[in-house]
């Protein structure tokens, strides 16, 4: 199975008295050939009408990667900047639709949010890479499991003997590394920041099987 990922990888926010990014579902996930669209909210909590422009300032997208606005309705590709009218209290929820495709690759785009008249201007990046294609599944028995999924600070992994196991962030970087000696298995994911990661199970004849897992503190 192929997965794209969408993380958001630095952030610059402005926090002022004009905007408030709310929970934002910067990370998604979902197959090559379909468009996954992680949601920006934005909240006027000033006390005046104002209007802001949501712009893509810049995109590196593989062959035939397309990403569009999606704001009541998902744009056309070539609409790069959305202005917005917002009275005091509202919240505008918008999304970054990425159609990946069949074509495995990692592709990125920078948005710039700007209060028209105001001095609050915050620059947000996304990223959408593949993830190992070509994955030999390996038929565990129904025993072994990694629960709970989502999870706060601890994933139980039960009948773990002889397993290896792997933790990738969501742009793939291996960040942990763990053997397995016991059938029962309790990581400390404390640790770790809330977003999405990948599991990656060796036995000992070297099959490989992955996982998805969600932290959520």
């Amino acid at each position: 199975m192929k997965y794209i990922t969408l993380l958001l990888i630095s952030f610059s926010f402005a926090f002022g008295q004009t905007l408030d990014y709310g929970k934002s579902n910067f990370n998604q996930w979902g197959d090559t050939g379909q468009i996954i669209t992680p949601m920006l909210q934005i909240k006027n909590i000033s006390s005046n009408n104002i209007q802001i422009f949501v712009t893509r300032i810049e995109k590196n997208l593989p062959v035939n990667w397309t990403v569009c606005f999606c704001y009541i309705v998902c744009n056309p590709p070539s609409l790069d900047t959305l202005r917005i009218d917002m009275i005091p209290g509202e919240t505008a929820s918008i999304g970054n639709g990425f159609h990946a495709d069949s074509i495995r690759g990692t592709g990125s785009v920078k948005l710039a949010v700007e209060v028209i008249g105001g001095s609050q201007k915050d620059t947000l990046v996304f990223t959408a890479s593949s993830l190992a294609s070509d994955i030999q599944s390996l038929n565990y028995p129904s025993s072994t499991k990694a629960f709970p999924n989502p999870c706060n600070n601890e994933l139980i992994i039960t009948n773990a003997n002889g397993l290896t196991f792997y933790v990738y962030n969501a742009v793939g970087e291996l960040i942990d590394q763990f053997e397995c000696e016991k059938n029962l298995f309790k990581l400390n994911t404390s640790m770790y920041q809330t977003g999405n990661y990948i599991l990656k199970f060796n036995n000992e004849k070297g099959n490989s099987f992955y996982q998805k897992l969600i932290i959520q503190h």
